[in-house]
């Protein structure tokens, strides 16, 4: 049996500050990118907080798609875990598009079990991150990317030590 599965980490920044605010858009949007990922939508759960934000979950018969949103801060966080033959990079796009986001950064774990029963990522290395910026274009209304590859999270940040990277991440979870 192969369980292998892609799990995207991607967090959005520059993001259309009304949008990452309309619980109702939000659906709309990861409803579109589970379709554009090839999923098999299951289940919706979205929730608005006051004063501002969503947090929403769309389980799919093949795992999930979940995001929570700072308008405040232009800021989205998304979770894209997929298996079988969905491919979430159509989804991350629509997401980028529809958030309208100035760039947005992409860290990507193998996760489960091959065909011959070793695991697809043994040491639970995530590939390289990257960061994707967008070029609007008016005439088409949508956005073309580039992107650049980091080898670690310290490349991205110019970091060198330990405890920086270690600060980085305390940081974060402290939201």
């Amino acid at each position: 049996m192969n369980t292998f599965g892609r799990h995207l980490l991607v967090e959005y920044f520059g993001c259309n500050r009304q949008r990452l605010d309309d619980k109702r858009f939000i659906e709309d949007l990861m409803s579109q990118a589970a379709y554009a990922a090839n999923a098999t939508p299951l289940q919706h759960i979205f929730h608005r907080f006051s004063p501002h934000g969503v947090t929403g979950l769309i389980v799919i018969a093949e795992s999930h798609l979940s995001i929570h949103t700072w308008p405040e801060e232009g800021y989205a966080s998304m979770d894209f875990y997929t298996c079988g033959t969905c491919t979430p990079e159509p989804a991350k796009n629509v997401i980028a598009d529809g958030l309208q986001a100035s760039h947005w950064e992409i860290l990507e774990v193998h996760r489960g079990l091959m065909n011959d029963g070793k695991p697809a990522n043994p040491s639970i290395r995530p590939e390289p991150r990257r960061i994707e910026y967008a070029t609007w274009n008016s005439e088409s209304k949508g956005s073309t990317t580039s992107s650049t590859t980091h080898d670690s999270i310290d490349a991205l940040h110019g970091r060198k030590d330990d405890a920086a990277r270690t600060h980085a991440t305390t940081e974060r979870s402290q939201r």
